[in-house]
This record gives structure tokens, C-alpha cells and sequence, in this order.
């Protein structure tokens, strides 16, 4: 009779835990991980960190979510945004061809004049890293094509990620 108290013990302690974590999971799993790629002072290179965000079915939510994490900076000391806070994303518009249309505010351009080849290089691949549909990117500002050029970058065009490689 001992016996069967101490399993009956043990087992109900089995079943409390494995009920705790699944109610600690289930909150998690709302969030889905993604990789974002951040500025390291230290060695003038982006830098991959995994950061969270909502989990949607909503392509043009996941964006946001990818976009707003990016431009808020990241959760490591060590590394650091490319976008100036005030950078909001105006709106997000997906072509035929995987291609995407993403309109930011002024605030976009002020971000590019310090290091614009890493600055369009981070956006880019924190987007086609984690969005795999995504074949092309065209940047607008305030909706409209900029003609600007910074440094070596021209904005007036769309931006792959083998491309943006290519230019440093």
C-alpha cells in the first residue's frame, strides 16, 4: 500500500509538471524567433542576432513586427541599430514576383548617411532571411521613389540580398 501512494505521488507530481510547462509554452508560442541583423562597433560588420516577435499568418504583420524589432534595436549590448528610432514603416506593399514595395518615413534617409551600404544591407537581409518569399526589395520614402544617392548606394532600384553583398 505504500508503494502504490509513493506512484500515485510521483505521478501526480509527472502530470503538475508537465502541466506547468505546457502553460509556460503555450504563451510562447504566440512569439516566433527571427534573425536580425545589427551593427558590432567593435568590428564595423552586421552581426545575426535572434530576436521575438508576434507570430502571424499576416505577411504584411510579420514585416512590421521584423521592422519595428530592427529599427528599436537589438537586446545585445554589444550591437546596435542602423535606424534612428523615429524610422516608422509607412506602409508595406507585396508584388507578384516575391517583390516588396516598403514605404518609411524621412527619418529613413537621415538613418543612411552614417553607414548606408550596412544601414540598406541590414534591412534587407533581416527581410529575406526570414520572409523567404521575398525576391526583391524596393525602398520608397514618404511613398515615393528617392533619387538620393549615399555613398555607393542608389536608392532608385530594387535591393537583393547577393547584390547588396557585392557593394562593400
Amino acid at each position: 500500500m505504500y508503494k502504490r501512494e509513493n506512484i500515485f505521488i510521483v505521478l501526480l507530481a509527472i502530470v503538475s509538471l508537465i502541466s506547468a510547462v505546457y502553460i509556460t509554452l503555450k504563451d510562447e508560442i504566440k512569439y516566433t524567433g527571427v534573425n536580425l541583423y545589427f551593427f558590432n562597433e567593435n568590428t564595423g560588420k552586421l552581426e545575426a542576432r535572434r530576436e521575438f516577435i508576434p507570430k502571424s499568418r499576416n505577411k504584411a504583420e510579420e514585416l512590421k513586427s521584423i521592422l519595428y524589432e530592427l529599427i528599436s534595436g537589438p537586446s545585445d549590448e554589444r550591437l546596435e541599430s542602423l535606424f534612428k528610432p523615429d524610422v516608422s514603416v509607412q506602409f508595406i506593399a507585396f508584388g507578384k514576383g516575391g517583390e516588396v514595395f516598403l514605404s518609411l518615413n524621412w527619418a529613413a534617409v537621415e538613418s543612411l548617411y552614417r553607414y548606408p551600404a550596412l544601414a540598406v544591407e541590414s534591412l534587407v537581409k533581416s527581410i529575406m532571411s526570414n520572409i523567404k518569399s521575398v525576391r526583391a526589395i524596393k525602398i520608397l520614402i514618404d511613398g515615393v521613389e528617392p533619387v538620393s544617392t549615399f555613398g555607393n548606394i542608389k536608392l532608385n532600384r530594387y535591393f537583393k540580398s547577393d547584390i547588396i553583398e557585392a557593394e562593400h
